[in-house]
Formats: C-alpha cells, sequence, structure tokens
C-alpha cells in the first residue's frame, strides 16, 4: 500500500488594505465661507441674482484684449469693479456679500490676471461657482441647467453676444417662427389704449410718427412677462432667450438697426420684430424672406391684429366712405354694417340713406395666426353698376379697400372715429362731401 506524504503548505495571509488616506479638508476662508451663504440664500430662486448680472452685463462696443488664467490672451468686455460692484448692489447684493467677492477676485494675490480696472464675468463667475461646490459638493453642469444655469462656463459673453442668431440655428426655424408668431398674438393691442412712438419708416429709414401699444422689457406686463408665459419659454430656455434679446435691443441696437428710442422702458412690436430678422439674415430683408418667416414680414402689424371675439364689434355699426379716382372728383357716402355671423362668416349691411345703393354678399376672412380681418362685399346701384370691393380691416376701425388704377377707398367707424358734427365740417370734412 503506498502511503503519501502529507505536504504542509503555507497559506498567505491577506494582505491588509492600506487605510484611505484622508484629504485635507480645504481651508475655507470667512470671504469664501460669506458668498456659500449668499448660495445658500438663493437656492430657492435659482440663481437668480447671478444671472440677471450676466444679463445685464454690456457687450456692446468692442471686445478688449485681457489676460485669462493660464496667462494666455483673448478678447472680451471686462468691466471696471466700481461698476460691477454697483450692480451688485442695485441686485440686492449686501455690502459682506460685495466685499466678500470683492476680497476672493480683485484683491485675491492668486488671481493676478484680476485687478479693479480689469474685472472679467468668469472671474466672477468661477467664485460663485467654488462657492457652491463648497455648500453642495461636485458640479455637473448638466444638472444645473434649471436652477444655477448661469454658473455654466457655456453661458459666456461670446454666447450673448452671437446668442440670438445661435440659439435661432440650433433650434430651428419651425421653433422660432412659432414662437414668434406666439408673442406677436400675446401682445396686449387694446382699441384706444395706443400710444404715439418714433419709429423708423422702413422705405426710408428716417423718423417717422407711430401710433402703437409699446411694453416696457421687464416688469408686471412687460415682453419679459409676456414671453414667459408662452409655452416653450418655462426654464433656462425663455431666460436666454430673453437674455439675448436684451443684448441685441439695447447693448447692440445701432448694429441690428432698431431705433434709440427701444429702450428698457419703451419696447414696441416692430422693434422685436426687428432683433429677430437681424438674428435670422444679414442681408436686406425681402419678400422671400417674409414668406419664409411670415410674422417678421413689414406687414404684420398690431393695428392690423384683430382677435376672433372682437370682430363682430368692431364691424358692427355705421362706417362713412370716401372715394376719389385719379382725376375725378372725390365723393363720400355711408355704409351700416350689422348681423356678422363668425359661423358662416358673412355680414348684412346697407345705405346709411335708404335706397341709395345696395350691399350683397357681404362675407369675411379671418387668418388665425395673424389676426388680419378682410372684407368683401358687393354694391349695386340705381344705375346698374356693381363695384366688387375687398378691404382690409384695421382694429383702430377703419378699413382701407384694394386700390385699383389709382383709385383711392376707405372708411372709417363714424361713432368710433369721428367727432361731432361741427368739427366734422373742418377736420373730417371728406367723408361728408
Amino acid at each position: 500500500m503506498e502511503v503519501v506524504a502529507e505536504v504542509e503548505v503555507e497559506v498567505e495571509k491577506p494582505k491588509e488594505k492600506p487605510k484611505p488616506v484622508e484629504k485635507p479638508k480645504p481651508v475655507i476662508s470667512e470671504t469664501m465661507k460669506t458668498i456659500m451663504q449668499l448660495i445658500k440664500n438663493n437656492d430657492e430662486n435659482g440663481g437668480k441674482l447671478m444671472f440677471d448680472l450676466y444679463t445685464n452685463w454690456d457687450v456692446s462696443g468692442d471686445s478688449q484684449e485681457i489676460t485669462i488664467a493660464d496667462g494666455t490672451k483673448r478678447k472680451s468686455w471686462p468691466k471696471h469693479w466700481d461698476v460691477i460692484a454697483k450692480e451688485m448692489a442695485d441686485l440686492g447684493m449686501t455690502e459682506a456679500e460685495i466685499h466678500a467677492i470683492k476680497e476672493e477676485t480683485v484683491d485675491n494675490k492668486a488671481k493676478p490676471w484680476l485687478s479693479e480696472e480689469c474685472i472679467t464675468w468668469p472671474g466672477i463667475q468661477n467664485v460663485v461657482r467654488e462657492a457652491w461646490c463648497h455648500v453642495h459638493g461636485e458640479w455637473k453642469p448638466q444638472e444645473h441647467f434649471e436652477h444655477w444655469f448661469a454658473l455654466c462656463r457655456v453661458l459666456s459673453l461670446n454666447v450673448k453676444n452671437e446668442g440670438l442668431s445661435k440659439m435661432f440655428q440650433e433650434s430651428g426655424a419651425e421653433i422660432f417662427v412659432a414662437m414668434i408668431w406666439a408673442t406677436y398674438q400675446a401682445w396686449p393691442s387694446p382699441p384706444g389704449e395706443d400710444k404715439e412712438v418714433i419709429r423708423y419708416n422702413r422705405k426710408t429709414m428716417e423718423d417717422a410718427e407711430k401710433r402703437t401699444w409699446p411694453l416696457p422689457f421687464e416688469g408686471e406686463l412687460s415682453v419679459t412677462s409676456l414671453m414667459k408665459s408662452l409655452d416653450g419659454n418655462e426654464g433656462s430656455d425663455g431666460d436666454l432667450i430673453l437674455a439675448y434679446l436684451k443684448t441685441v435691443l439695447f447693448d447692440q441696437g445701432a448694429h441690428h438697426q432698431i431705433h434709440p428710442n427701444c429702450t428698457p422702458e419703451q419696447v414696441c412690436w416692430p422693434d422685436l420684430q426687428q432683433a429677430f430678422r437681424s438674428a435670422i439674415s444679414e442681408d436686406a430683408w425681402d419678400s422671400h424672406l417674409s414668406e419664409e418667416y411670415p410674422p417678421l414680414a413689414y406687414n404684420i402689424t398690431l393695428r392690423l391684429k384683430i382677435m376672433r371675439e372682437q370682430i363682430a364689434e368692431l364691424l358692427t355699426g355705421p362706417w362713412r366712405m370716401y372715394a376719389k379716382q385719379d382725376g375725378g372728383n372725390p365723393f363720400s357716402y355711408g355704409l351700416v354694417i350689422r348681423d356678422v355671423n363668425l359661423d358662416s362668416m358673412t355680414f348684412e349691411a346697407t345705405a346709411q340713406d335708404k335706397g341709395k345703393y345696395e350691399v350683397v354678399d357681404g362675407k369675411l376672412d379671418h387668418d388665425a395666426e395673424s389676426g388680419r380681418v378682410n372684407i368683401s362685399y358687393t354694391e349695386i346701384w340705381p344705375n346698374g353698376d356693381r363695384d366688387e370691393l375687398t378691404a382690409r380691416v384695421k382694429s383702430n376701425g377703419k378699413f382701407q379697400c384694394e386700390s385699383k388704377d389709382g383709385y383711392e377707398q376707405k372708411a372709417t367707424r363714424e361713432d368710433l372715429n369721428l367727432p361731432a358734427e361741427e368739427a366734422r365740417k373742418k377736420k373730417h370734412k371728406k367723408y361728408y362731401l
């Protein structure tokens, strides 16, 4: 019988895992702690203060050469610290918070590229983002597009400078056109509440008096509140569009052919149209571009915007018509429109002077996007003449007939636009020839 010798095998004991070396906790300065408290105070409103600081940063004029953290040169729009400090105070920062940011930027010896004369947006942005990390941990930009978007590195001044055009290219024409239509439709234009403004005559580019419905850029009823209320404009995307619009309208207005009377206190619909036109094309705006981007056509005006629920009230009533053909004598007469039916899109009408002429085939057309209302009808005169009329209606109770061979024909609501009889003989006598 064979005997197998037992062999002792020495089992190697598992090595003890080395204890992880604890990283020393970063030393946090008292000024950084103050900025951290600013982060905590602003978590609920999504860092609005920082985003406002970014949107207010002026990028008009030429960019300047600056030195950045790695010692290289680049172009940007630096500010003097005194300007920044005032803007921070205006936005609600306390003296302690402003002082803390100055200590961490301008007065920080580890950041020699920042100085009182040259403070940059990334200089402010980086310090506040560092404070955010001390409060919340690792910065993950994809998680902060809604609440702390202002601290994302992609939000640069260069992006702001070209942002509206870039956003249009990335979003695509369909989304932008829908948004512009929605803005136009939502823009308040109540009858009788228009105001006189000075804007360009787009044919001559000279100043011209216009009556329209201006809004402030920010406030309770403003361009900002209106656009933020639109579907798809919530959150950071809506904030970005408004930031880029603000840059085009106010910082770079002259470059984009925005009238200088367009200010944060007074923005008109044509100002907004021109800002979007400039973002879309560097060429002169023409009929082909208007076909591609219909809400930006020059003839899309608030004066011609009539909501469906306003049509019957606007059309129903007495009208005075003025007509003149080249070489002929002008004349005027009365028209009464009644029985406007929005289901059949028809209306009835008669002459003010009974039996003077008959009106048949009264039809109306309403475009839901533009708010345009066109009417058509036929006048039958006692001598057998039939005059087929087509006209575009304005929200101020006027309509302009389509002209033929130099024939001018227009009408106005007598009870809305023509004063008492004594004054008619002077200023409005053409409607009573």
